[in-house]
């Protein structure tokens, strides 16, 4: 596993108990060790400061772990402020009970852990990113507007056919191809991270906020109708994703 192609990540963790960042801080780096990558751990016991810090950093941590009950401000509301903004970093709550874990989905929370935290349920919550950090050394080259584009496979929210057209939308812009949906299926086979809807579309289900019955809705707004034929299988299939099987 360590030969695989993660990229460096940088990870913060905000939490005003500095033997709860010490804790979170330590796990990080033995499970950094274990797989053979390169994560950047940074503690914050002043919610402020961690506000101000991401807002005015041009390279935006991963993954942040927020604990719930602070003095000044609850990681909740942290949580709101960051999906207020924008922002579509991936959250981990802990807390010293499960009372809050039903509302970390409303802020699209990828994880929850009961303190005190054991190294084993950090390493469970951790495997679901796993695919998540090898994609994001992944590229893969298209053509748009009579030019060679490399495209970063975690940058792409989704997919679409427009006509005889596939249509990529990106986080670098959005570009008309001349591939094939089938040929960028093709491309994307080992990434894990996309789902097929129906013939017309393929999402990034890093990039989804919830799947209705009928409508996929992303992080950005956009909605994608879902085939009746496929509802109950992108339900499955988003569902293995979330639980990060």
């Amino acid at each position: 596993m360590g030969n695989e192609a993660w990229v460096d990540m940088k990870v913060y963790i905000v939490d005003d108990e500095r033997t709860s960042i010490k804790q979170i801080e330590k796990y990080i780096n033995e499970y950094a060790e274990k797989m053979g990558v390169s994560m950047e751990a940074r503690g914050f016991t002043d919610a402020g400061e961690f506000l101000q810090e991401y807002e005015k950093s041009e390279e935006k941590p991963y993954l942040v772990f927020v604990a719930i009950a602070m003095k000044q401000i609850s990681g909740m509301d942290i949580a709101r402020k960051l999906r207020e903004k924008g922002s579509d970093v991936r959250l981990i709550f802990t807390d010293t009970s499960d009372e809050y874990a039903i509302q970390a989905f409303d802020v699209q929370a990828d994880g929850y852990l009961k303190k005190p935290v054991t190294y084993q349920d950090f390493s469970k919550a951790m495997r679901r990113f796993r695919a998540r950090f090898t994609m994001e050394s992944h590229t893969i080259q298209i053509r748009s507007e009579r030019k060679e584009v490399n495209l970063y496979t975690a940058d792409i929210y989704y997919a679409e056919v427009i006509g005889h057209s596939v249509w990529i939308y990106s986080k670098r812009g959005n570009y008309k191809t001349t591939l094939t949906m089938g040929r960028l299926v093709e491309l994307l086979q080992e990434e894990k991270q996309f789902l097929a809807c129906g013939r017309s579309y393929l999402v990034n289900m890093a990039y989804i906020k919830k799947v209705n019955n009928d409508m996929i809705e992303m992080k950005a707004g956009n909605q994608i109708p879902i085939p009746v034929r496929v509802r109950k299988n992108i339900a499955e299939q988003y569902q293995k994703y979330r639980d990060g099987k």
